[in-house]
Formats: structure tokens, C-alpha cells, sequence
């Protein structure tokens, strides 16, 4: 049976447009910076192609358990996009996504084969023993009562990106707040929003969700000197682990880690728990601070 989530279905006007998992059309909707898809989301939508694939291969339930992404450049909204998936090591998937002549996206996807389609609270990973002691952190970390992080550093650099922009009136509207210092935690009460029409969660929205924060995280002196100095950051690449099958009638926290700065490139971990306690996703993220000027890249649009 092909594959159809909230984020693909042809129910939704406002969905992923795929022909036959060959060819992506991402609606202006899934923005992070301006023209250019949220990076979570062109992470997470490559779920879509890849169980395009798995039925086309014969594969019957397949989930997907992991993404790891690299963005190479970025992911214009509105334009038709190619794809490119084929068999790869260890029964999983490889992904190529192409704009023009230009690869935008190389990514590997993991798998697993379940023995029924699968459902609310299905187990499909273990969390990574390197970052299981993070992890287990950031699920017991409440949300505190306090302002969103743009309060803080005094800016929201993409008011209108899709994961944590308060200007995107199709978004998700998590606001990480700082917990401490390269700490944070952010409530997100929209999921029931984008079920996929059998209670679960959609994976690209899923990812979503989880991205913003991985980078929001940076302390917050470094957020402000980078302010100053009207620079910026994107998502260079992320691996994605998919725990269990999130409901999307629940109420989440989004908790995010800090991990290390080197240079232009800052690295986030960031965790999606439920009001069950559950972690439901885990991501690794890299983080470019980029060499153009945020207001070259987006005027001043950014500013509050």
C-alpha cells in the first residue's frame, strides 16, 4: 500500500506534493528562513520517498528509525525538487535530492520491518548509548516560567519559520525557553493538529519540532555576540532517531542540550517527550554560523 502521512496525504492542500516519490514540492508553509524549507522538514520529509520506495520494493510496514541528513545548500519552497532513493547497506535506504544540476540534500535512511502497520506507542529504536545520559536529562527537564529565548537575546532572527516562528500562522509555535545556560525546554501543544489520520504523528512534522531547538540552545552571550555582529546560523546536517511512534494526541515538550562550539560550527542535541514521560525522537545537529550577514541574507526582517 503506498505510503500517506498528514504531511504527504493528497487530503491536504497544503501537503508535500510527490509524483510516485521521484519529484518533491515543498509549500511555502514548511518555511524556515525565508524561500528556503525548515531544515527539520527537509530532513524529516525524506521519511516520505523512503517508505515510497520500501512499498515499492515489496516492503510491507516499514518504519523509518533514523534520517541522517546533510543540507548542502539550501531548499527552495515552491519548486520542484528531485529524488533519488535507492537500496543501501543494511537494509536501509540512500537519498539524493536535487535542485536543478545542484544536490541540495544526501542522506541515509534506517528501517525497520514491522509485522502489522504500526501504531501509537510502538517501539522502533533504542535511544544511542553515546547520548543516552543526555537524553535522559533533557526528559526530566521541565518547561520554566519564563519568557521565549528571543526575549532573551532580544531577537527572533525567522519570525516566520515553520518550527519556532510566532509568524507563521500555519506553524508549529514552539518557543524554547531557557532552562540554564545552553539549556532548553519548550512546551508544544499543537500536535494533534497534524495527525496523519490514525492518531500517530507525522515524521517530517515530528522533525520539524525537534530542530529549531537543537540550535536555539547556543548559550545565549554567544546568540547575542552573534547579534551584534548581524550573523546567523543554519542547519547543516542532522541525524535523526525515531524512538517510538509518537501520538498526535498528546501534549509534548521539546528539550534541547548544547553540546560544543568549534569554530563557525556549533553542534545541539535536542529530545521530544511526551506528557507520558516517554522520549519519542532524539536528533544530533550541526549548526553553520554562516559567512554572509543576516541582513544580506534577509534584510531586516528578522528584527522585533
Amino acid at each position: 500500500m503506498p505510503h500517506s502521512c498528514y504531511a504527504c496525504a493528497a487530503s491536504n492542500p497544503q501537503r508535500l506534493s510527490y509524483d510516485d516519490g521521484r519529484l518533491l514540492r515543498v509549500p511555502a508553509r514548511f518555511v524556515g528562513p525565508p524561500t528556503n524549507v525548515n531544515g527539520g522538514m527537509a530532513t524529516g520529509m525524506l521519511a516520505c520517498p523512503v517508505l515510497h520506495a520500501a512499498a515499492r520494493d515489496g516492503i510491507e510496514h516499514a518504519a523509518v528509525t533514523r534520517i541522517n541528513a546533510r543540507l548542502r545548500a539550501g531548499v527552495p519552497v515552491e519548486r520542484d525538487l528531485a529524488v533519488e532513493v535507492w537500496p543501501a547497506d543494511e537494509g536501509g535506504y540512500a537519498v539524493s535530492v536535487r535542485d536543478s544540476d545542484t544536490e541540495i540534500i544526501t542522506a541515509t535512511a534506517d528501517i525497520r520491518v514491522l509485522d502489522r502497520p504500526s501504531a501509537r506507542g510502538d517501539t522502533l529504536a533504542a535511544i544511542p548509548e553515546h547520548i543516552a545520559a543526555d537524553v535522559a536529562q533533557l526528559a526530566a527537564t521541565p518547561v520554566p516560567d519564563v519568557e521565549p529565548w528571543y526575549v532573551a537575546t532580544g531577537d527572533h532572527p525567522i519570525p516566520g519559520c515553520f518550527s519556532c516562528g510566532y509568524d507563521n500562522a500555519a506553524g508549529l509555535h514552539i518557543y524554547p525557553r531557557v532552562v540554564a545556560d545552553g539549556v532548553t525546554c519548550a512546551p508544544w501543544t499543537s500536535a494533534s493538529d497534524f495527525d496523519n489520520g490514525d492518531g500517530t504523528l507525522s515524521t517530517p512534522v515530528l522533525t520539524s519540532a525537534i530542530d529549531c531547538s537543537s540550535g536555539i540552545c547556543m548559550p545565549i552571550a554567544m546568540q547575542r555576540d552573534l547579534l551584534e555582529q548581524d550573523q546567523f546560523f543554519l542547519l547543516g546536517s542532522m541525524d535523526a532517531h525515531y524512538l517510538r511512534v509518537a501520538p498526535a494526541a498528546m501534549q509534548y515538550r521539546v528539550v534541547a542540550k548544547a553540546l560544543r562550539r568549534d569554530g563557525r560550527k556549533f553542534f545541539g542535541l535536542s529530545a521530544l517527550v511526551g506528557e507520558d514521560g516517554i522520549t519519542y525522537a532524539v536528533a544530533e545537529s550541526l549548526w553553520i554560523i554562516a559567512s554572509m550577514s543576516r541582513t544580506a541574507a534577509f534584510g531586516r526582517q528578522g528584527a522585533s
